[in-house]
């Protein structure tokens, strides 16, 4: 099992139109930990840990979003393997 941590930010209209409650779902179904906030600037940031293929499939999600929202862009700031969760739980911050 490859575990994996991902930290991005998602641009286009995502404050506003429930796209945080909506990530927070997304992540709990598919065993998702971390945490996901509105920044200043109008975007949303996303902290995340998970198996490689729970976080490829939540990527993908990312790019589509709530049907609420408009998403332009994802934009993956880092991504890489950890040893261990040091999440307990998805959260919105």
């Amino acid at each position: 099992m490859i575990l994996k941590s991902i930290h991005l930010y998602v641009s286009g209209r995502v404050q506003g139109v429930g796209f945080r409650y909506s990530t927070l779902r997304a992540a709990q179904s598919i065993q998702i930990v971390g945490w996901v906030r509105n920044t200043v600037d109008g975007k949303v940031e996303i902290e995340a840990q998970a198996e490689e293929a729970s976080l490829n499939a939540f990527i993908k999600w990312c790019h589509q979003g709530p049907a609420s929202s408009k998403v332009d862009a994802v934009e993956v700031i880092s991504q890489g393997t950890i040893q261990e969760i040091t999440f307990n739980k998805f959260e919105i911050r």
